[in-house]
């Protein structure tokens, strides 16, 4: 999962480009969302970003100040700006910025933006690795709707076929991102999936649409409320 840097100054471009970023790949993207003027302080120099959004559609010296500030820190990380001031170019153009996209966004515009930085990064969605009878498989994370640990084995039930590796929790926890969530010690699912969730279960359903209630331990129950509410 690619952590993302995304700087507006009103909430409704950062939902925006939220939205997009979900629209292109639901599991590739960690947004980071900031409102500016802000200064940098150091939970956000210690994070690692793959790429940033910085949206310059207000007034102001305070985006571009930013912008140079987010390019001092991180020379080398790509910028993307979204703006409606052609004024700016100028000033822009000194930055290394990898696009500069016209304010309204267009969808169109901005997936062959994040294509083609995608590209330059030579990044895959997330998969998930195993062996199974001396096999070694690779599974695109957003394919697998659950998994479920019995004995030694570890059922994985995805949107076509369903593989029996042998895994431990621990093993299979280290290789997902926060879109997969364990609701029971022996079950962990793939948030994506989820069409309605209780005190004691989750429904997901899969690509036939057929109808799955998985249960909610009971150690897990808080955690798996606050997670799901974040989504």
């Amino acid at each position: 999962m690619l952590n993302v840097a995304i700087f507006a100054k009103d909430s409704s471009t950062l939902h925006t480009i939220e939205r997009l970023l979900e629209s292109y790949h639901t599991q590739l993207f960690n947004p980071h969302c900031y409102t500016y003027p802000i200064h940098l302080n150091p939970e956000f120099r210690a994070n690692t970003f793959s790429f940033f959004i910085l949206s310059l559609d207000d007034t102001d010296i305070d985006a571009l100040a930013l912008a140079k500030k987010i390019r001092q820190l991180a020379p080398a990380v790509p910028l993307i700006l979204t703006t409606t001031r052609q004024r700016l170019l100028p000033d822009l153009l000194t930055l290394d910025i990898f696009a500069c996209i016209p304010q309204p966004i267009q969808k169109t515009q901005f997936f062959s933006t994040v294509k083609r930085l995608l590209f330059s990064l030579k990044t895959t969605p997330p998969l998930f690795h195993f062996s199974e009878y001396q096999k070694k498989i690779r599974l695109p994370c957003e394919n697998i709707l659950y998994f479920e640990k019995k004995r030694r084995l570890v059922i994985i039930t995805t949107l076509h076929e369903v593989f029996s590796p042998y895994l431990t929790t621990t093993e299979v926890l280290k290789q997902l991102d926060t879109s997969f969530i364990q609701i029971h010690r022996s079950y962990i699912i793939n948030s994506r999936y989820v069409i309605n969730s209780g005190n004691n279960k989750v429904t997901v359903t899969d690509s036939h649409e057929e109808i799955i209630n998985l249960p909610i331990g009971r150690t897990f129950q808080q955690s798996v409320k606050q997670k799901l509410r974040r989504l």
